[in-house]
């Protein structure tokens, strides 16, 4: 599990920095940081993900957060509310509640 916490997919951090994946790869490409798994579409084995060390993606953009994950104080606290009422009911195993909570889970529009 330790490369999970040292190692980000790209797509993760699209949207937080504004750019697509070609413009991450060409960045990292131009301060010769390279992918721990490039994309290969034309290759026997295709894959479509990028994976690069955080460091790495952080030392090219000039990052001192992780923009993938939920921060706020707040937030967080509702989450682990949210996480602990859902030990009241474990008969649900398909909602998932990671301690971790992603940008792209938060992007879904909330009412009321």
């Amino acid at each position: 599990m330790a490369i999970a916490r040292e190692h980000l997919k790209a797509n993760m951090l699209l949207r937080s920095l504004s750019i697509n994946l070609d413009e991450m790869v060409a960045v990292m490409a131009a301060t010769g940081l390279g992918a721990l798994l490039e994309r290969r579409p034309e290759a026997e084995f295709p894959s479509l993900i990028t994976v690069y060390q955080y460091e790495y993606i952080a030392r090219a953009f000039g990052l001192k957060n992780d923009p993938s994950y939920v921060d706020d104080p707040d937030f967080l606290e509702l989450w682990q509310q949210v996480r602990s009422a859902g030990a009241i009911c474990p008969h649900t195993p398909s909602c998932h509640r990671s301690c971790r909570l992603t940008v792209s889970v938060c992007q879904i529009p909330l009412t009321g």
